[in-house]
């Protein structure tokens, strides 16, 4: 059964379907934005004030890291990361300073760990000497990752550099 059956030969399915979809189409093209760029220098006033706010963040997660305060420098680059999504340079060094607090955090664990293991007995000592193995890992997997994502905010890294990286 054709349920176009009853329309006119100028309106078949094939006609109306076609018209809805250019519709469908210039409509999802078709934006608010003005013809002289007015909303490019908005996204770029936007961006050039999320970059200029950021920069506080960022100032006070890096100091925070110095005083080995981690669970500051920590909060201090979220902060960056939800308040400011337009700061992209602002965004891309607190990347980098993620990856160092977690990389200081994981040493400074080892050293605890290290101590504990001093002062534990030999039976206890094989369970902690599995943790400080672990932690070890962590270390060198953000050394790596630091190392890499410096490479790769420089303009990328070649086969040969990931190996040496590696070694």
């Amino acid at each position: 059964m054709k349920i176009y059956r009853n329309l006119p030969r100028c309106l078949s399915l094939r006609y109306v379907s076609s018209a809805l979809v250019s519709i469908v189409l210039l409509w999802s093209c078709g934006g608010e934005k003005s013809a002289d760029g007015a909303d490019s220098q908005n996204h770029s006033a936007k961006r050039a004030a999320d970059e200029a706010a950021a920069l506080p963040c960022l100032t006070a997660a890096r100091k925070a890291l110095a005083e080995k305060d981690f669970a500051t420098a920590s909060a201090k680059v979220t902060e960056l990361r939800k308040s400011y999504p337009m700061a992209i340079t602002a965004r891309e060094q607190a990347l980098l300073l993620w990856d160092s607090i977690q990389w200081l955090e994981a040493e400074e664990q080892v050293r605890a760990w290290d101590a504990r293991v001093q002062e534990e007995t030999a039976a206890q000592g094989d369970s902690l000497q599995a943790e400080l193995e672990d932690l070890l890992r962590r270390v060198e997997f953000y050394k790596r990752k630091l190392v890499h994502d410096k490479k790769a905010q420089q303009g990328g890294a070649t086969n040969k550099d990931d190996a040496e990286v590696q070694a």
